[in-house]
């Protein structure tokens, strides 16, 4: 509704506020509408073939006839004044529906809905925590990937000019009980090395990320961007066997 909403005050507006300008769009659509509709119809009549049903589909058939040509004289007559929008946006339209439709059709034969499936099995799960620092933010991620499992590795990415023997040493001082991996910053991302880092080592087992982020009371916080976040879900949502877990931490 806002959408249809949206455009149509987009064409009262390219319209300059005249009504007049846009009944030929307004007839038009009526037009390929009833077309569309006749059309059905008259397949419905061919695939059932109850009782009467030669009647209904000449009559639908006829009605379809009429509907077409009077779409294709009101935008022949005015092609000029408007009707070219219909012309340019219906074959938009319904090549996008078009996409619509296939890809559901490609995610429901991925789901197999309807079909029995094979039983569920266990694998071994590996939970991955980047770490950027040793903070309270830390702690929690730290915490909730330990609730998860026993399996828990932290990675920290090496950013050029960082001190890795400060992080090591600072981590150390910690000692959170944690194995700690440092991932070299290979393609000046964050994303990058811990995916490669996941493919190499945990091949065949499902891994669980724990990515922690501040949450801000509200305000103009909220629409910051966090762009190392938003790095490992591009990243990662594209691995198989991966389960990206945000861990909101509360901003009091």
């Amino acid at each position: 509704m806002l959408t249809l909403g949206v455009s149509a005050g987009a064409l009262l507006i390219g319209a300059g506020g005249a009504m007049n300008a846009l009944v030929p769009l307004f007839a038009i659509g009526v037009f390929v509408g009833f077309t569309i509709a006749q059309a059905g119809m008259v397949r419905h009549w061919w695939l059932n073939r109850g009782a009467g049903w030669r009647v209904r589909i000449a009559l639908n058939g006829f009605g379809a006839l009429l509907t077409t040509a009077a779409a294709l004289i009101t935008t022949a007559m005015k092609f000029t004044e408007g009707a070219w929008l219909i012309v340019l946006v219906l074959p938009a339209l319904v090549f996008a529906m078009q996409r619509v439709r296939a890809a559901y059709h490609r995610i429901g034969d991925r789901r197999a809905a309807g079909a029995i499936p094979a039983q569920p099995q266990a694998t071994g799960t590996a939970i991955v925590v980047p770490v950027s620092e040793v903070s309270e933010l830390s702690r929690e991620a730290l915490s909730a990937a330990m609730s998860l499992g026993s399996d828990v590795v932290a990675v920290h990415v090496c950013l050029p000019g960082e001190s890795t023997r400060a992080f090591t040493k600072a981590w150390e001082a910690w000692h959170p009980k944690v194995r700690l991996v440092l991932l070299e910053d290979s393609d000046a991302t964050v994303g990058g090395p811990v995916a490669r880092y996941l493919r190499e080592n945990f091949a065949g087992r499902r891994k669980v990320v724990v990515v922690a982020e501040v949450d801000p009371p509200g305000g103009w916080d909220r629409v910051l961007p966090s762009h190392r976040s938003d790095e490992l879900e591009r990243e990662l949502r594209r691995m198989p066997d991966t389960v990206v877990c945000h861990l909101r931490v509360q901003v009091v």
